[in-house]
């Protein structure tokens, strides 16, 4: 149990990471949707912190695949972060 709990917090790492890549200290107000490039084998992770509220909504772009790498499209509030 304790390893689901890091590797979903290993994902909020990422997911937060993207965030200030994207749009640094100055985060917009509301939802945006940030890419995120991870292995096919963590998309469950997205599930869950979609389950959990603190994602609001995620997509795969199905045009692009490198290897087991994944695109995806993670939608947050950004008063979450």
């Amino acid at each position: 149990m304790k390893a689901k709990e890091d590797q979903g917090s290993e994902m909020w790492k990422n997911i937060e990471e993207a965030v200030f890549a994207v749009y640094g200290c100055l985060l917009p107000p509301g939802e945006a949707s940030v890419p995120l490039v991870l292995p096919w084998t963590k998309e469950k992770y997205l599930g869950e912190l979609k389950r959990k509220g603190k994602i609001i909504s995620w997509a795969q772009d199905k045009d692009y695949a490198e290897g087991n790498l994944r695109k995806y499209s993670v939608t947050l509030d950004m008063e979450k972060i």
